[in-house]
């Protein structure tokens, strides 16, 4: 897996993360089963759109899309600069 794909797979799993917390708090009302199953279906629906965007970094990138890629996901460059023009 190329350094980017980890990155924007590490960023959904920290955004799945806290949307896991908060959806918690909305199924509180179902049964433990249909809490378990919302959170299965939720982590697979993630993992899913996670291995297809993986799949399209794993490739060499323009330098300009991997821009664009690290602004939609607010990823840092490997230098450390800001992805955001001034």
């Amino acid at each position: 897996m190329s350094p980017l794909a980890c990155e924007v797979r590490n960023r959904f799993e920290a955004v799945y993360g806290s949307e896991l917390v908060r959806l918690r708090r909305k199924t509180a009302a179902l049964s433990a089963a249909d809490r378990e199953a919302v959170e299965v279906l939720s982590a697979q629906v993630m993992q899913a759109f996670s291995a297809s965007i993986e799949a399209m970094l794993d490739g060499r990138l323009e330098a300009d899309v991997e821009q664009m890629v690290r602004r939609i996901f607010a990823l840092t460059p490997p230098d450390g600069t800001d992805a955001t023009p001034a």
